[in-house]
């Protein structure tokens, strides 16, 4: 089954075949959302109610980091969460509930579904280690960045 390229993604495959690499790629995970992103914006938006594990190619946010922003829970989440952060530098979860905002690294959000049978895969040790080599190395890049060490 070939992968879809995930709702609005195309402007950050645009950008990235042009060498231009995001901060942060903000993901809307949600059952509505009424507004279009800039055509500029690095924003990807994922239908809850069409979200099936291994149906979108997530090639453009490798080794970014990534912001998903979760309106409501949904048992999608945790998987849409993995792979995401298989293939991301990092991964931020904001929730929101009854106006209020949880922020959770993926790593920490993840470790969860590791001692869980019906989740059996989701998110096992070998892809804790890969994704803390990738966020070290990121935050090695950011903090050189900010020292002017990098272009």
């Amino acid at each position: 089954m070939k992968l879809k390229t995930p709702p609005y993604a195309k402007p950050i495959i645009e950008m990235r075949k042009r060498g231009v690499h995001p901060d942060v790629v903000d993901v809307v995970y949600s059952h509505t959302w009424p507004q279009r992103p800039d055509t500029d914006a690095a924003l990807i938006y994922i239908p809850a109610g069409e979200y099936e594990p291994n149906k979108y190619h997530f090639g453009c946010i490798a080794g970014l980091a990534v912001a998903i922003r979760v309106a409501d829970y949904n048992t999608g989440t945790p998987w849409l969460v993995s792979e995401i952060a298989r293939l991301a530098a990092w991964v931020e979860v904001r929730w929101w509930q009854r106006d209020v905002e949880y922020i959770e690294d993926a790593g920490l959000h993840l470790i969860q579904y590791r001692y869980r049978p019906e989740n059996d895969g989701i998110w096992t040790e070998e892809m804790d280690q890969a994704y803390e080599q990738r966020r070290e190395q990121l935050q090695a890049f950011y903090l050189a960045q900010r020292a002017g060490n990098v272009a």
